[in-house]
């Protein structure tokens, strides 16, 4: 048989992994210093992209003492994004439309904070091509991808196929 210490939880034993380099991970981070104070965590946020409405979440909203609000959003990935890909991010450019001064994109295994820049021609293609995308998709159009990744899907216990998971 398979010694006493060696049976454990698969998800359990991964999630206390992850749990345990995480809270490194995010000590490394709050030895960051920010431009601003912080003035709310998790601000939910409603836009219009060419007329079809999109709902996200802002991991932290900074005040600044001029009165205008940078946002941060929080990534894990193991690569550092290159300019290039900074400057192409669709999902922080359109927090530029909510009115942000400045958005951030904080890195947290390299704890750097990364300025976005904004990218005006980005978010103005987001606003044509969003009504179009949505056409298609309520055309149905776009087929799901089901593959690992459906592991980490927001929806799929909405999902026909998500539902061998």
């Amino acid at each position: 048989g398979q010694p006493k210490h060696l049976k454990v939880d698969g998800q359990a034993a991964l999630k206390d992994a992850w749990g345990a380099h995480f809270r490194t991970i995010l000590a490394d981070c709050l030895a960051t210093p920010l431009p601003a104070p912080i003035k709310e965590i998790e601000r939910e946020v409603r836009y219009s992209l060419g007329g079809v409405e999109m709902l996200g979440f802002i991991d932290l909203v900074l005040q600044n003492p001029d009165g205008t609000e940078d946002a941060i959003d929080l990534k894990t990935t193991h690569g550092k994004p290159s300019e290039t890909d900074l400057t192409w991010n669709e999902q922080m450019n359109t927090y530029y439309l909510e009115g942000f001064s400045t958005i951030y994109l904080w890195h947290l295994r390299s704890t750097e904070l990364l300025p976005v820049p904004r990218n005006l021609w980005l978010m103005g293609a987001m606003q044509e091509s969003a009504p179009v995308v949505m056409d298609a998709i309520e055309a149905g159009l776009f087929l799901p991808r089901h593959d690992a990744e459906c592991a980490y899907c927001d929806v799929r216990k909405w999902c026909r196929e998500g539902e061998a998971l």
